[in-house]
């Protein structure tokens, strides 16, 4: 059955939207996940924050001491095991030489079934610059689209207190290449579909040409977020944590 669509498929195909290739390179098809990897501590408030609760600060201590190799490395893991289930074949994992990006890869000799309803969900495109969203997708059932965004997240999310509004309430970014407005736009109605608060910060050409473009950004704050987390469980602790700073300030301003 083509265009299949089950919670894990619809992981995948998260991943693949936010860092994912379908490429044909002579009788070889790979189907390509890059993931983002941060090897510093994550980008936290600051704990000597006036007035910060202690067992919050705690938190943040504990963030700042995460160990960004090992973490990663326990994602990376989970997610190969993943999609050794879900792809039915090898998986490769190649790291960049400045240790930023890792890319897990699974070719195939033929058009098969898995590679021939991936390519239908993505609109016969080839990397998530072009990937067009499959009009059942954007019509699923809940636990699917929360599934998709967490594959999104998962690869291509960073949660940083650099995000963060004039209140220093902190917001989950969710980048799009600019190239892909549309997928930008599908992306929002899966969060209002959601009923999550998000907002669309469209990218603006700026005067370098094609390659200056800025990415669109999907923004959500990390409390609204945090009703579907993320799958890596680095991430989902800094957002917890993140969730906790924004609720203790939004008290601060109903004082």
């Amino acid at each position: 059955m083509l265009d299949y669509l089950d919670e894990q498929t619809a992981y995948l195909l998260g991943m693949l939207f936010g860092r994912g290739k379908l490429v044909e390179q002579g009788n070889v098809r790979w189907v390509i996940v890059t993931v983002k990897i941060r090897r510093e501590a994550p980008n936290s408030p600051p704990v000597n924050e006036p007035g910060l609760p202690c067992e919050l600060r705690q938190q943040l201590q504990e963030l700042n001491n995460l160990s960004m190799s090992l973490e990663n490395e326990r994602s990376i893991n989970r997610l190969r095991e993943q999609l050794v289930e879900l792809l039915e074949g090898n998986v490769d994992v190649i790291s960049s030489p400045d240790g930023r990006k890792v890319e897990l890869r699974v070719g195939y000799f033929r058009k098969n079934l898995i590679w021939r309803n991936l390519k239908l969900l993505c609109g016969e495109g080839t990397d998530h610059g072009d990937f067009i969203l499959a009009k059942h997708v954007l019509e699923a059932e809940e636990p699917l689209l929360k599934n998709f965004l967490r594959g999104f997240a998962d690869v291509a999310v960073t949660p940083s207190y650099a995000d963060r509004d004039q209140a220093k309430r902190i917001r989950i970014a969710f980048p799009v290449v600019h190239r892909n407005r549309k997928f930008a736009y599908d992306l929002l109605r899966i969060f209002q579909r959601l009923g999550v608060a998000a907002k669309l910060l469209e990218g603006i050409p700026e005067k370098r040409g094609p390659k200056g473009k800025k990415e669109h950004r999907i923004r959500v704050y990390a409390e609204d977020y945090e009703a579907i987390g993320f799958h890596f469980e680095h991430k989902q602790k800094i957002l917890k944590v993140f969730a906790a700073w924004n609720r203790w300030k939004q008290g601060i301003r109903g004082h």
